[in-house]
């Protein structure tokens, strides 16, 4: 059985336990309110980091290039250039490559470069002037410039041939006149809304 004293010990107990809850619920209701503010400025600050990202310069648009050299021969320099035209999450664009020395040469065409923007990564399908084979590269944007690695061919050549497209290269902002043609070139893809 249990004594007088240990029933009044529960009772002060729950009483004490009551007299708290209701002295913390205005602090709780502080808090619950402070939070939801705090998840709301920052749900606001996310959406409007992400607007202003989308205003934005393009991250891929411009002139990039990458000198392939002969070893100890740096006169006898090739290249791999990509000239890209960027519109919101598309690009379009045109590419040129070639080896040390300008034995072979891939002059790439209107619209031989064709893809995707997510953030500062872009997936490119690149179909080669030389052999007519399409590859999926991935460019990253860095800092510096672009970093380019093919992840996949996605159809064979037509020839028995190097398509000259380089497996993986990092790629420098570079002056060049042929951006302005390549935007004439892209505007009918980049207009295109699905």
């Amino acid at each position: 059985m249990r004594g007088k004293g240990e029933r009044s010990d529960r009772l002060f107990d729950a009483d004490a336990q009551l007299r708290s809850r209701a002295l913390c619920a205005p602090a709780n209701a502080n808090a619950r309110a402070y939070m939801g503010r705090l998840w709301t400025l920052a749900l606001l600050v996310s959406l409007s980091a992400g607007i202003a990202r989308a205003a934005d310069a393009p991250l891929f648009e411009g002139s990039w290039a990458v000198p392939l050299c002969a070893l100890g021969d740096p006169e006898k320099c090739g290249g791999f250039e990509l000239y890209l035209v960027q519109r919101g999450t598309r690009l379009c664009g045109d590419h040129f490559a070639a080896t040390p020395g300008l034995g072979r040469l891939n002059e790439g065409a209107p619209r031989s470069v064709v893809g995707t923007v997510a953030g500062n990564v872009a997936v490119v399908a690149i179909t080669s002037g030389r052999d007519g084979s399409i590859l999926l590269a991935r460019v990253t944007r860095s800092a510096r410039g672009l970093r380019w690695r093919v992840v996949e061919r996605v159809k064979e050549g037509e020839q028995a041939e190097s398509p000259l497209i380089p497996f993986s290269a990092s790629l420098v902002p570079t002056p060049n006149e042929q951006l302005e043609r390549v935007t004439r070139e892209c505007a009918e893809v980049l207009n295109y809304v699905p």
